[in-house]
């Protein structure tokens, strides 16, 4: 199986800009990130663009980012269950999620 999975998690939708707000709030923010899994010849990579708290969240310039990172990265074997039974979307999203937290 070849291909490129996405995740966006946008922190920044629905708040006020950054600049406005009060140390309080500016303190509870969250970052943006954007994870990006590319499966070849039963491998993954993996790569993380984060977004700073005070820039606004892009999904194409996250999406850039993260696949230059995990054409960087070296490939790890996928399970042969997942292979198996063609469970690359939930294997990804578990990997990912391990990845922002």
């Amino acid at each position: 199986m070849t291909g490129v999975f996405v995740m966006h998690v946008n922190n920044h939708a629905n708040r006020k800009s950054f600049k406005t707000m009060t140390s309080k709030e500016r303190k509870k923010t969250q970052p943006s990130y954007t994870v990006v899994g590319i499966f070849e010849d039963n491998t993954i990579k993996f790569g993380v663009a984060q977004c700073n708290k005070e820039d606004s969240f892009c999904k194409k310039e996250g999406r850039e980012i993260a696949i230059k990172k995990a054409m960087a990265q070296e490939a790890l074997q996928v399970p042969e269950h997942i292979l198996t039974n063609k469970k690359f979307g939930t294997y990804f999203l578990t990997k990912a999620k391990r990845l922002i937290k």
